[in-house]
């Protein structure tokens, strides 16, 4: 089998190979500046964006108040919070896309557990361990390392 089969069957299956591990985020093939499902393209796993700045608190989107939204669906909890997203998007986006924020500020992307928030100056950051939101807490400057190594990461992403 040969170094390029074996490399896209590690980046099907999610693995890095060595040759590759330097060159590529650990979210493999990763195209969208925005962490979203694979599958079904919903971004946040289907959580509202605006409940988690608004409310402080993860609440399920639903289908009926989807909008599309730099290539990916995000869903709703309410007709309202889905307008206050489409007149002020940059308002409630996640920082850091999405990803881990922490993860972000080391130059690496990582799938968050949409449980696990902070917000932080009134902007949204995930991660995708309790250590690393700890972390970002206890640290003043984690929000503007986050935003940087962000920065870095989004250039290399593969552009679809």
């Amino acid at each position: 089998m040969s170094l390029f089969r074996i490399s896209a069957a590690a980046l099907l299956l999610g693995f890095a190979t060595p040759a590759l591990a330097g060159r590529l985020p650990v979210v493999l093939g990763a195209t969208e500046v925005f962490a979203s499902d694979a599958l079904s393209g919903v971004a946040l796993s289907g959580f509202d964006p605006v409940a988690y700045v608004i409310e402080g608190q993860p609440v399920p989107g639903l289908a009926q108040h989807e909008a599309v939204f730099a290539g990916l669906a995000w869903r709703f909890s309410s007709a309202a919070n889905r307008a206050a997203f489409l007149r002020r998007p940059e308002a409630f986006l996640p920082r850091a896309g999405g990803y881990d924020a922490l993860a972000a500020a080391a130059g690496r992307l990582v799938t968050p557990d949409p449980f696990l928030f902070a917000i932080r100056q009134g902007r949204l950051y995930f991660f995708r361990t309790a250590e690393n939101r700890r972390r970002f807490l206890d640290d003043e400057g984690a929000a503007g390392a986050a935003e940087r190594g962000w920065n870095r990461v989004r250039a290399r992403l593969v552009q679809s």
